[in-house]
């Protein structure tokens, strides 16, 4: 019997492991996120721009955006900008680009 109330307790600690870091960029809550601005200080450490065309950074190609990165989520604040992996709590805008870009 203690077997199985520990394999449950295992079970459900990896379960919320796994759950609560999605949540941070779901877009129910995304709503609220503040944009990111390009002041921001991880932001110029990253490259970060509004616009994937005022990139000047080796790495960047050209069609890479926020949009097709793997860690973009679209729609999580709404009119072009969305939730990001690298910057949380912040909205980052489609059309941008950062260093951390992730072919997605």
């Amino acid at each position: 019997m203690p077997v199985d109330r520990a394999r449950r307790r295992f079970v459900g600690g990896a379960l919320a492991s796994a759950v609560i870091p999605l949540m941070a960029i779901t877009p129910a809550g995304a709503q609220e996120l503040e944009r990111l601005s390009e002041d921001n200080a991880m932001a110029k450490s990253l490259d970060y721009k509004h616009e994937a065309g005022d990139v000047e950074h080796g790495s960047y190609k050209s069609g890479q955006t926020c949009e097709n990165c793997a860690l973009y989520r679209a729609d999580a604040a709404g009119e072009g900008w969305g939730g990001c992996s690298i910057f949380r709590g912040k909205a980052v805008k489609g059309s941008g680009w950062c260093s951390s870009y992730v072919k997605g």
